[in-house]
């Protein structure tokens, strides 16, 4: 483990792309930080926006990548040119406490027995849309369910040691934009271990905005690139065997309810089955369901039923669809 002394000079790396809307208030909250020794560096993919100049109204060192080469790579020159011995990464659509760096930093150096350190995310996210309030709530939720300590990470606030980030060949840049950089990089850190800490009494305001469509895109390329970190790590890592087992029964339920309510159409008797895979899924859910019933009410919660089948069903074609491209002897599943 890596021992760090009270007060270790830290560097803020916020790596941006096109994020202009966002980052005016990420910067705001940065600066407030009650931790008192650090630097903030942005690192900017080539925006086409008013990143730049919205930078340079903060005290804040600016750098601009020569052309546009996603956030691994821009995650990985943040570290590269950071002046701190440890290195806390803040993604540019998230708002921050004043005592976030401060919490990280300090659980980071008196905890000997981890090697990352997250916040988890907010509930204030009821301003966004419908399916961005959603997924921010069910990623939240998610979380809660873990324990403290995971063996893997969640990139949108964390901390690092400069050492131990240089003792791995930082995040993998073989994936598309933003996907499982992260969880790729975790693993690497963590190697199966329960290293990473979620720090609880860091609540981050994620403010990405979510329609159905880049929600389910989303989900379908980070399901294929998890196939890919399985067959890549020899099925040595076994990215998603720690996924509760209401999850896992959501991918076979939520296509059922879709074909029994289509054949009800032609078929009456398929209505009963299709009723009755409504009420399992809420019966399996119902933790989930009865947490966003006491956040936002019933009307929400309705309206989440049917965007959780929808988004389970993507997951499903996802899976299915990395199966049947992946060699059956290089599967590990």
């Amino acid at each position: 483990m890596v021992y760090l002394k009270k007060k270790t000079f830290v560097t803020i790396i916020i790596p941006t792309y096109n994020n202009a809307n966002y980052l005016d208030e990420c910067l705001k909250r940065v600066i407030q930080q009650d931790y008192p020794n650090y630097e903030i560096l942005v690192i900017d993919d080539c925006s086409t926006d008013d990143t730049e100049k919205i930078v340079k109204k903060y005290p804040v060192r600016y750098i601009k990548n020569k052309e546009n080469s996603g956030a691994s790579y821009t995650r990985n020159i943040g570290a590269t040119l950071s002046k701190g011995k440890i290195l806390v990464y803040l993604d540019s659509d998230v708002n921050i406490p004043s005592h976030a760096v401060s919490s990280i930093v300090n659980n980071l150096i008196k905890k000997h027995d981890v090697l990352m350190v997250m916040g988890t995310y907010s509930e204030n996210t009821k301003d966004l849309n419908f399916v961005s309030d959603y997924k921010n709530l069910d990623l939240g939720f998610r979380f809660l369910q873990l324990d403290y300590k995971i063996p893997y990470l969640s990139s949108f606030f964390f901390a690092i040691s400069k050492d131990v980030f240089k003792n791995t060949d930082g995040f993998s840049t073989s994936f598309k934009k933003s996907s499982v950089e992260d969880v790729e990089f975790g693993w690497k850190i963590c190697n199966g271990k329960k290293l990473t800490l979620q720090d609880r009494n860091v609540k981050i305001d994620h403010r990405k905005k979510y329609t159905i469509w880049n929600l389910l895109k989303s989900n379908y390329v980070r399901v294929i690139n998890i196939y890919k970190i399985r067959i890549n790590s020899g099925g040595k890592y076994k990215v998603g065997n720690d996924i509760p087992l209401a999850y896992k029964v959501n991918v076979f339920l939520a296509p059922s309810i879709f074909f029994s309510s289509f054949l009800s159409l032609v078929h009456q008797e398929f209505a009963l089955l299709t009723v009755l895979g409504l009420l399992l899924f809420s019966i399996i859910n119902y933790k989930f369901l009865n947490y966003i019933f006491k956040k936002r009410g019933l009307v929400f919660e309705l309206k989440c039923v049917f965007l959780m089948i929808t988004e389970y069903i993507g997951v499903a074609v996802a899976i299915f669809s990395a199966m049947i491209t992946t060699p059956f002897n290089k599967r590990y599943i």
